[in-house]
């Protein structure tokens, strides 16, 4: 089988290392493993990236995506505020106040 290089989050290299012990894998077979489950998740006809994106947008709410969709969302929302600058940061932690203002558990939020 050929290869090909690709570069990945410092961060999926440190957790496919680890699973890649426990599942006893080669690295690249453990993040090859995941992206065949991403992958066959995607064509299941139970996930839905535009109705993901439509929740990334606030067009949607959370609650309204499958519990195959909320994991994803979940985490392309974390990616997203890894990546914010601080002006969005804030705003989101206005947001999050607000919640808290109206007696909104935001640690429950997404789950």
């Amino acid at each position: 089988m050929s290869a090909t290089s690709i570069r990945v989050s410092e961060e999926l290299s440190n957790a496919s290392k680890a699973e890649s012990r426990l599942m006893h894998r080669s690295q690249a077979g453990q993040i090859e493993y995941w992206a065949r489950i991403g992958r066959a998740i995607e064509q299941s006809g139970q996930f839905d990236y535009q109705h993901i994106a439509r929740a990334l947008k606030a067009e949607i709410p959370v609650d309204d995506l499958s519990a195959y969709e909320k994991p994803v969302f979940d985490a392309m929302h974390d990616e997203a505020m890894r990546d914010a600058n601080t002006d969005e940061v804030r705003a989101h932690e206005r947001r999050m106040n607000v919640f808290r203002d109206n007696g909104v558990d935001v640690d429950t939020l997404g789950d």
